[in-house]
């Protein structure tokens, strides 16, 4: 017992940082997933970021029942605010986050540290994360392998990591996000910070073991975006592409130029590139972005005669 307390003492300890902003009716269950999933050094650092619902008291229960857990009460301030306060109320090694409404399946906080500690130049470790709804689970996210990428460009690059830039599938050194405070947001605050990544040199390994349950909320970013939410992805992105630019990753930057044309009429510029892997590339690179958007606007006047 005495030297499984020391190996315990020596690991490197994880912080889960969970933002939490009227998520009474799933905190407990969120909670529940992430205890005991290490059996030594780890905390999870609840943040209300001024809750109406209940949940301020909720999160000062569960500190009562798990020690493990502690609390941190803001005023509401968003998402970006309530993880940097996380972040400087724990002392993790390495920290990661959940947000209140998804699970964490067992054995993944176990076996990314166990990953990060035989793996001491990893900075960031990503796991496989699931998409999809209370009781009615479909693993839709995206297939990782077991690898390690010595400059951020070639992840972002050859995982697409611009199609997987979550923070809460992610196991980040400590120093990375205290260099690089979440920024203040209403959108994609993730994308901003996996985006400032790019310029460190670091290493980004990726791994098939764990499995981050995320239930989708058709009132949250993704399903709601506005035109200016699509602007803040777009602008965050395409700072990326002049530099790890792809034609995987030209597709995905022209379908949300389209949507934010179809949504707004506002287009955006984009560089010509010698991508011709769909028609859209195609017509976008010989023609022009402006070419593509004319077409585009021909066809949704199209769609709309026949409603």
């Amino acid at each position: 017992m005495i030297v499984r307390g020391f190996y315990y003492l020596c690991r490197m300890k994880l912080s889960v940082i969970v933002a939490v902003w009227n998520g009474k009716h799933t905190l407990r269950r969120c909670v529940d997933s992430l205890v005991g999933q290490l059996a030594g050094n780890y905390e999870i650092v609840l943040v209300d970021d001024g809750s109406t619902d209940g949940s301020t008291e909720l999160c000062r229960q569960l500190t009562a029942g798990h020690k493990e857990v502690k609390a941190v009460l803001t005023p509401h301030q968003g998402l970006s605010h309530a993880r940097n306060t996380g972040i400087a109320a724990s002392d993790g090694d390495y920290i990661t986050f959940a947000d209140c409404d998804d699970e964490v399946a067992p054995e993944s906080y176990k076996t990314a540290m166990d990953t990060l500690e035989k793996n001491r130049q990893v900075d960031v470790l990503e796991y496989p994360i699931h998409k999809g709804f209370p009781n009615r689970h479909a693993p839709t996210g995206k297939t990782l392998r077991e690898e390690a990428f010595t400059t951020p460009h070639d992840y972002w690059v050859q995982t697409q990591g611009y199609r997987h830039c979550f923070a809460c599938n992610k196991v980040f050194r400590r120093d990375l996000l205290e260099r690089h405070p979440f920024k203040a947001s209403n959108a994609f605050e993730d994308v901003a910070l996996m985006t400032e990544l790019l310029n460190e040199h670091i290493c980004i390994a990726t791994t098939t073991r764990g499995c981050y349950r995320y239930y989708d909320n058709e009132q949250g970013i993704t399903h709601a975006a506005d035109a200016a939410a699509l602007k803040t992805l777009y602008s965050l992105s395409a700072e990326s592409y002049e530099t790890h630019s792809s034609s995987d990753f030209q597709r995905y930057l022209i379908n949300i130029a389209l949507d934010i044309y179809k949504l707004s009429g506002e287009r955006n510029e984009m560089k010509r590139k010698s991508y011709f892997g769909s028609l859209k590339q195609i017509i976008c690179n010989t023609l022009g972005i402006n070419t593509l958007f004319a077409i585009s606007k021909i066809y949704y006047q199209l769609c709309k005669s026949k409603k």
